[in-house]
Formats: structure tokens, C-alpha cells, sequence
């Protein structure tokens, strides 16, 4: 990549860094193991600009090309004996909105998932589109939702829009859901459709082993935006107020809202840091467990018919005695 920069007449020279380590190699001592991947320093206009030739599927400008915070780094160049600050590049953003469609005097619900990715996510859901195909990528998304909501079928194809030069894939999938709605232990006379906002978790990966020397990697820094639409729903009472969420580099919010016939439920998390130090690492967990719980809410509506009592009360007694006092009547 450097040669073919080059002949771009571009000033382009390789530059060590430690994936693992960020700014934390400054504190080794000079070793040929301090360094365990090397990427490339673009110099233009005085303004250098880093990039990873082994990320695959990238899209973007040269200006917005994600990298990753690699924090310090060694240009291989000749008079070079100091660590570079490596630029990272902001956030991956992605957004998830799911409608739900409550289909009156039915058990079935209409589901439209719009999602959209920027930046780095983009690239990472490119790249799963060209290693799976768009088929067997669109059918694990359906397989997830039938695993969650039970029995469904494809509205249509679902839909792929990619934009190269604003580094945005947007997907596109629609649903109908035969009978998502579940019975609830306290009330069987009510059924519960149960959301959650599932795009969260991956975000929030917790440690196999939590005694450690180094950090806990948790990957690049996310935001993302989940918001759930019930269109159709009867009026909620919603009392709780806006929620929020912070812990060792995570902050997440939660929302309800609902203007007419339609509530929206709205979670935001933005994960601030790539990676978490030994010391912050329990309450990490203890904060990441503490946003999968408050990342879903149930939807109720009376749905199965009143069961009969069973002990109903005998009409025919006192209308058994209307009936003869009617008769002693017209005998008089």
C-alpha cells in the first residue's frame, strides 16, 4: 500500500502499533515485541491520516476511512525514534427501528425492522453480506426473530441499500407474526408481547474470566439507537421517567413515549471506550447486567375470552319461581 501511495507521489511510510496495548506501549520498554501490527501513515497538507490496509470491505472518503484507536504508533522512517498519537476515528453508529402493527380482533402483528449502519459498522455488516450472501444473511435474521416471536412469515425480500461514499448500509426486512403474544404467569386471562432491545447486547460483551492483568478488550467505540413503535396500541400509561445508565465507559438511556395510538420505546448506548482495566472490571459487569435487564418491556392486552365460572349462579331458580308466581296470578 505504501508503493502504490508513493507513486501517488503521497508521503506514505508504514507505522508499528500494539492492537492490545494502545497508549499503554509507551510504558514498555524498547523491545522487538512491543509491536504486534503495522499500518500506514499518509501525510498530506501537513495533516497525517492513518489507515489499516488489513481491514476488508471499508467504504468512506480518504478523509473518513475508519481506523481503529490503536492510541500510539512508530513510523518506520528514517530520523523517527518517538510514538505518533494515531487519530481514531469516531464512533460506529447504528440504528435500529422496529414497528410493530397490532392488528385489531387478531392475534397476528405486522413487523417492519429498518436498520442503518455508519462508519465502522457498516464495514463490518459489508463485509458479513459478502462472506454469507444477502440470501443466508436474510435468513438468520429471520431465524432470530422466529426463535424469539414463534411462528412467521416474509412480507417481502428483504432489502439492501448501500452507500459507498457516506459509508452507510441500510437494511430492510418486513414480517408478519402469526402469535407473538404470550400467556403471563399472574393473569391468564392476558397475553404479553415482549420486547427487547436486542441490538444492545452484542455491544456489552462480559468476561469469561474476570481476574485479570490486562484490560478487557470490548472492541471500537459504539452508539447505538434501538426505538420500538407498537402502532395500533391502546392508550399506556406510562409513569416512569427517562432512565439513565453510567458505568466504566457506557452510558445508556431509556424512554417511553406515546402520542395517539402509537408507543415508542427508545434506548440509547453509547460505549465510550475499546477497552475496560482490571480494577473498573466488576462494575463493568455489574453495570452491563444492570442495562439487559432495563433494555425491554412487555406490551399486555386482553386477548383470550373470559373463562367461565365455576361456580355460576343457578337463574334457573328465580326464574322457575316468576313462572308460577305468573301462573298463581292468572288463576286468580
Amino acid at each position: 500500500m505504501c508503493n502504490l501511495l508513493r507513486r501517488m507521489n503521497l508521503d506514505a511510510v508504514p507505522a508499528l502499533v500494539n492492537s492490545r496495548l494502545g497508549q499503554r506501549v509507551a510504558e514498555l520498554a524498547p523491545t522487538i515485541h512491543a509491536f504486534n501490527h503495522c499500518i500506514v501513515r499518509v501525510k498530506t497538507n501537513g495533516c497525517s491520516r492513518w489507515y489499516d490496509p488489513a481491514l476488508p470491505c471499508q467504504g468512506g472518503q480518504y478523509d473518513s476511512v475508519f481506523i481503529p484507536d490503536f492510541g500510539l504508533g512508530l513510523e518506520v522512517a528514517e530520523g523517527v525514534s518517538a510514538l505518533a498519537e494515531v487519530n481514531s476515528s469516531p464512533p460506529a453508529i447504528s440504528t435500529v427501528v422496529e414497528s410493530f402493527e397490532l392488528l385489531p380482533d387478531s392475534s397476528s402483528v405486522l413487523l417492519q425492522v429498518q436498520t442503518v449502519h455508519r462508519g465502522a459498522a457498516a464495514d463490518v455488516h459489508r463485509h458479513l453480506l459478502a462472506a454469507q450472501g444477502e440470501g443466508n444473511t436474510g435468513q438468520q435474521f429471520q431465524n432470530f426473530y422466529a426463535r424469539h416471536f414463534g411462528e412467521l412469515e416474509p412480507d417481502q425480500p428483504m432489502e439492501v441499500d448501500y452507500d459507498p461514499e457516506e459509508n452507510t448500509l441500510a437494511i430492510r426486512e418486513s414480517y408478519r407474526l402469526a402469535d407473538p403474544w404470550k400467556e403471563g404467569a399472574s393473569d391468564p386471562d392476558r397475553k404479553y408481547l415482549q420486547i427487547f432491545a436486542h441490538p444492545l447486547f452484542p455491544a456489552l460483551p462480559i468476561p469469561t474470566v474476570t481476574l485479570r492483568a490486562f484490560p478487557f478488550t470490548l472492541g471500537p467505540p459504539m452508539y447505538i439507537v434501538y426505538r420500538a413503535e407498537l402502532r395500533g396500541a391502546a392508550p399506556l400509561r406510562v409513569e416512569e421517567e427517562p432512565l439513565t445508565i453510567d458505568g466504566p465507559g457506557l452510558h445508556f438511556e431509556r424512554q417511553f413515549v406515546q402520542e395517539g395510538t402509537v408507543v415508542a420505546f427508545t434506548c440509547r448506548l453509547i460505549r465510550q471506550e475499546e477497552y475496560v482495566d482490571p480494577g473498573s472490571l466488576e462494575d463493568y459487569i455489574a453495570t452491563s447486567k444492570l442495562i439487559g435487564e432495563k433494555a425491554g418491556f412487555s406490551y399486555s392486552r386482553g386477548l383470550n375470552p373470559p373463562k367461565p365460572d365455576r361456580h355460576p349462579f343457578p337463574w334457573w331458580i328465580p326464574l322457575s319461581l316468576l313462572g308460577l308466581l305468573i301462573m298463581l296470578y292468572r288463576q286468580c
